[in-house]
C-alpha cells in the first residue's frame, strides 16, 4: 500500500495504515519506484493462470510504503484505512484515485481557496471557520481506474484547498509601493494644471524635490510599519509626508486657497489608496473605479485649456 506526500515533513504523528482491522508496519521513502521493485513479488492471483506483475507511477517520489504480503486475492478481507495527521501552512491537494471519491474538509481558517481541477459541490466560509465537500466519479478524471504497465501517471486531476494568508503589513507595503508611480505622477499633474492654469512658474528643481519626498514616503511607511503596524504607519507617513510637501508648495504657490486646495488633493489621493490596499477581495474593482473618476476629473479641469498658445490661460 501506497501513500505518495510530496513533503514528508508534513506529517505530524506516526501514520497508522489499517487493513481488515489489522495494523499493517509503515515506512517512510524517499523513491516510492525502488521501494516498489524492491518489496514486488510475483504473486499467483486464484483467478490467473500466469503470475501477475503490479506496478505503478506516482506523482511523487515521496511518501509512505506498507508491505501487504498478500498471497492471493482472498487475502483481502474488510475494510482499508489511514490515519495520517499532518501539518502545513500553504496548501492541501487529492487525486481522486477511487472509484467514487468523497472528500470532506474543514478547518480554522476565513481565507482558504478551492482550486484545482474540480470545485466543491458545497462549501460554506465563515469569519472563522470553512468547511467543503468534494464528490468525483471515476469518469471525471483522466486516469483509468486500472491498467498494465509501468507508465500510467496519475495527476491532471488534483483538486483541495489552499491557505490564502490575509494581506499582513509586508503585503499592504508592496501593494502601496506598486501605487508609488500613481501618486508621483498625479500629483505632477495637479501641479502643472495649477501651473498652467494660474500662470505660475515653478521651476524643474522644485518639481524634483517633491519627487524624491514623496519617494521617501515609503522607505519611511516601511520602517514605521514594522514598529507600529502598517495602518498607524500610513498614517503617520502620510501626514508627514503631506504637510512637508504643502509646506514646500506654499512657498512657489504663493496663495493660501491653492494650497488648501493642493493638500486636499494629496489627502484625497492618499486616502484612495489606503482603502484599496485594505481591501481583500474588492482592491482591483475600487482601484479601477477610484483611477477613471480621477482621470475623467482632470480630463474636465483641463478641458479649456489653450495648449497651443505661448500663455497658456483659462476662456
Amino acid at each position: 500500500m501506497i501513500f505518495s506526500l510530496s513533503d514528508l515533513r508534513g506529517i505530524n504523528d506516526n501514520p497508522v495504515f489499517t487493513v481488515g482491522s489489522l495494523a499493517k508496519a509503515t515506512e517512510p521513502s524517499n523513491d516510492l519506484g525502488l521501494a516498489i521493485e524492491e518489496s514486488k513479488t510475483i504473486t499467483h492471483l486464484s483467478e490467473y493462470e500466469e503470475p501477475v506483475e503490479v506496478s505503478t507511477s506516482m506523482r511523487t517520489s515521496k511518501g509512505i510504503i506498507s508491505p501487504l504480503h498478500w498471497q492471493s486475492a482472498d487475502d483481502f478481507n474488510g475494510n482499508t484505512s489511514i490515519q495520517l495527521q499532518l501539518k502545513g501552512s500553504k496548501s492541501l491537494r487529492f487525486v481522486p484515485t477511487g472509484k467514487t471519491t468523497l472528500v470532506s474538509l474543514q478547518g480554522p481558517w476565513n481565507n482558504p481557496s478551492f482550486d484545482g481541477v474540480f470545485i466543491p459541490e458545497d462549501r460554506t466560509v465563515t469569519e472563522k471557520d470553512f468547511s467543503a465537500n468534494w464528490k468525483i466519479l471515476n469518469y471525471n478524471r483522466p486516469f483509468a481506474q486500472q491498467w498494465s504497465g509501468k507508465n500510467q501517471v496519475i495527476s491532471g486531476a488534483d483538486f483541495g484547498v489552499t491557505l490564502l494568508i490575509p494581506v499582513d503589513q509586508y503585503q499592504k507595503s508592496i501593494r502601496t509601493a506598486k501605487y508609488g508611480q500613481l501618486i508621483i505622477i498625479l500629483t505632477f499633474v495637479a501641479l502643472f494644471l495649477v501651473e498652467i492654469t494660474k500662470r505660475i512658474r515653478i521651476h524643474p528643481f522644485q518639481y524634483i524635490l517633491i519627487g524624491v519626498a514623496l519617494i521617501i514616503y515609503y522607505s519611511l511607511l516601511l520602517s514605521l510599519s514594522e514598529q507600529v503596524g502598517y495602518n498607524v504607519a500610513y498614517v503617520l507617513a502620510s501626514v508627514a509626508t503631506i504637510s512637508l510637501v504643502s509646506f514646500y508648495a506654499s512657498s512657489f504657490l504663493k496663495n493660501a486657497p491653492l494650497v488648501i486646495l493642493f493638500t486636499s488633493l494629496l489627502t484625497v489621493f492618499y486616502t484612495f489608496i489606503f482603502v484599496i490596499i485594505l481591501q481583500q477581495d474588492f482592491s482591483l474593482l475600487l482601484g479601477s473605479i477610484g483611477l477613471f473618476l480621477i482621470v475623467a476629473a482632470l480630463m474636465y479641469f483641463s478641458r479649456k485649456v489653450e495648449w497651443y498658445k505661448s500663455s497658456a490661460v483659462m476662456k
